[in-house]
């Protein structure tokens, strides 16, 4: 009779030090989140359409660390869009590694359309290891349409004549110290898709020299080869 009130503050005392190591922990899982998610970007972005149409995208990013000592910019690991079909109440997403080839896929969204109710986009290859890995297209974009499922890779050929212009934010844009998550209109400074590559990215190689390269621009309504 003695021993039991023992046994009980025992008790009580690894009672207090199990609840102790599970907030101890979550704490932990708070902080290791609150750094990741501060290596992370996101905003909202009104992208004008081809036919006067404007939608709101929502847009992610995961930053991963400073690829050269001299960069002033992290790396983009990841990136997802998220945007809604016209018309409608459903909603497409286009997420993509951002990691060199072959671990990700290493491609720029420059033009985002819809034509008869089929999301298009276009993009470009980030560098000349993502064009290689791409089959060096050329012109140098690589264009999709979402199936209903998943996002297929088509041809030039198969791609809206209607869809022309860039018309997203390439890049991200710089954020304000009181509001990040304000809407950032993407219709200014729209240009047709050009056939060039950077020469810069490729660092004088011969994969991406412009004699390699044809233009890619609109005259009519047909694209120049």
């Amino acid at each position: 009779m003695t021993e039991k009130p023992v046994d009980e503050r025992a008790w009580i005392v690894k009672h207090k030090r199990f609840l102790f190591s599970v907030v101890l922990v979550f704490l932990l899982s708070l902080l290791l989140s609150g750094c990741f998610l501060g290596h992370s970007a996101w905003w909202k972005e009104e992208v004008l359409l081809h036919d006067g149409q404007t939608i709101i995208v929502d847009r992610s990013r995961k930053l991963g660390g400073y690829r050269y000592p001299d960069s002033r910019n992290r790396s983009i690991l990841e990136e997802k869009w998220n945007f809604p079909v016209p018309g409608t109440y459903k909603f497409v997403t286009w997420k993509i590694n951002q990691e060199l080839p072959p671990k990700g896929y290493s491609l720029s969204l420059l033009v985002l359309g819809f034509v008869q109710g089929a999301p298009y986009i276009a993009t470009s290859p980030a560098g000349c290891i993502s064009y290689n890995y791409w089959g060096r297209p050329n012109p140098p974009y690589v264009f999709f349409r979402y199936d209903g499922k998943t996002w297929q890779r088509i041809k030039l050929e198969e791609f809206p004549m209607e869809l022309t212009e860039t018309n997203v934010v390439v890049g991200s844009p710089k954020p304000k110290k009181s509001n990040w998550s304000a809407v950032h209109r993407s219709d200014q400074g729209r240009k047709p898709l050009s056939g060039t590559a950077s020469e810069e990215d490729c660092q004088g190689t011969a994969v991406c020299k412009r004699s390699e390269q044809r233009r890619m621009s609109r005259r009519g309504h047909r694209w120049e080869r």
